[in-house]
């Protein structure tokens, strides 16, 4: 049965005036009158009186109104599901990590997006902390997190929250560590982090007030190497301050007890794609995961300490 019969069928139950149904769906008169007398010979029974006020129901026309209508509602419930499948997001997103996924909430990302986009692929890639910007922008990661500012003004940005950090040294160096000044710090071998991350940008400014800087002796790309050298007793290094209190419960290390400023994490997609489905999308599962109200505004972009 033609579904234009039924709508000007229902619509004239419920309005019962002609004219007030032809006006709600953008028809004649006539056009209603046509489908009415349609539908009645279809179903060989007369639908509606006149009276003096409208369109009234028969009985017939009463018993046939809630089927009508709940033909209509599947028919728009098809229309729907239709619509969100030609919507539904697919293909790949390829999203960049620093350090510990579990600590940045990958796995939660991972099974939010599972739930509520089943055709997206994601790929969780390891990348060094200073390199993610310019992956994003450059279209080589759909997102990522990054540590510390955000200066790139093709990026859109959201701020996760604050991370504490660490200086910390071999175990063995606790007691000159005690009541070292942030100069003194310059004194003693450094492991370094890659010469643009966020680590050895912020390092640079803990000293600049001191006017000195330190050496690095040695070189790591990871938390985990960071860590491993400062444990085998051969150099200091920021640390986060939660990598860095299990480092010395474990009594593998020594926490400076001076005050390091903190460091924001972030997670960026390239500012094109912030309105896009799947820049929503991936800013949705990222701050669900991280405990905020998964709304869609953006860090104001460039310069972001």
């Amino acid at each position: 049965m033609d579904p234009t019969l039924l709508r000007s069928f229902v619509a004239l139950a419920r309005l019962g005036h002609l004219g007030r149904a032809a006006g709600e769906l953008q028809l004649t008169k006539p056009a209603i009158s046509y489908h009415l007398k349609e539908l009645e010979s279809a179903v060989k029974h007369q639908l509606f009186e006149r009276s003096p006020t409208g369109m009234l129901l028969t009985a017939a026309g009463s018993q046939l109104l809630p089927a009508a209508q709940q033909a209509l509602d599947a028919l728009d419930a098809v229309a729907l599901t239709a619509a969100n499948l030609s919507n539904r997001l697919s293909g790949r997103a390829m999203i960049g990590l620093i350090g510990d996924a579990v600590w940045l909430r990958a796995p939660q990302v991972v099974g939010f997006l599972h739930r509520h986009h089943p055709d997206l692929r994601v790929h969780l890639h390891q990348e060094f902390g200073e390199s993610i910007p310019g992956a994003v922008l450059e279209g080589r990661l759909t997102a990522g997190w990054v540590l510390g500012a955000v200066q790139e003004a093709g990026l859109a940005a959201r701020t996760l929250g604050r991370v504490r950090l660490s200086v910390v040294g071999p175990r063995a160096w606790a007691r000159q560590l005690q009541h070292a000044s942030v100069g003194e710090l310059a004194d003693f071998p450094w492991v370094d982090a890659p010469a643009h991350s966020a680590f050895t940008l912020h390092r640079q400014s803990l000293f600049a007030s001191s006017g000195r800087l330190p050496t690095g002796r040695f070189q790591a790309d990871s938390e985990r190497d960071l860590y491993g050298i400062a444990a085998e007793g051969l150099a200091l290094t920021l640390l986060r301050e939660d990598l860095a209190l299990t480092g010395q419960e474990a009594g593998d290390l020594t926490i400076w007890p001076g005050q390091v400023p903190d460091l924001h994490l972030r997670f960026v997609i390239p500012a094109i794609r912030r309105d896009e489905p799947i820049g929503q999308a991936l800013f949705t599962a990222v701050l669900r995961a991280w405990g905020h109200d998964g709304g869609q505004r953006s860090d104001a972009g460039g310069r972001q300490g």
